[in-house]
């Protein structure tokens, strides 16, 4: 995922934020910065989700191999839908 339009690619806390906003919703339309970007799917949230889960996956493995560690990227391996929901009513 990149930031538009200086196309600099977003951070793993950067991309977890994204999904975790846009979980709550239904949606079935993507509008990009231009035209040609507009995506109508009827399993956009799935491909989004999908999407994140890859790049953060992707980032931390960078992390890992350059030596710099994960710190606290740990949390961000997997992107349950079980332990956010459980954490947004409570945990009840």
């Amino acid at each position: 995922m990149w930031s538009i339009p200086n196309m600099i690619p977003l951070g793993v806390p950067a991309v977890d934020t994204i999904w975790r906003r846009l979980k709550p919703f239904d949606f079935d339309t993507s509008h990009g910065a231009f035209p040609s970007m507009i995506v109508r799917d009827t399993h956009l949230k799935d491909r989004l989700k999908e999407s994140c889960e890859v790049v953060i996956r992707r980032l931390i493995e960078e992390m890992t191999w350059s030596g710099r560690g994960l710190g606290d990227m740990g949390e961000y391996l997997v992107l349950s839908d079980d332990e956010s929901d459980e954490s947004e009513d409570g945990g009840t």
